[in-house]
């Protein structure tokens, strides 16, 4: 599992939502 940590406020379970958004998107 790639872990990406965008800022030290950004939960994991934020992260996979991002993650998911992104795959959504392309």
């Amino acid at each position: 599992m790639e872990r990406i940590q965008f800022s030290d406020g950004v939960t994991w379970n934020e992260t996979q939502l991002l993650n998911a958004i992104v795959e959504i998107q392309n």
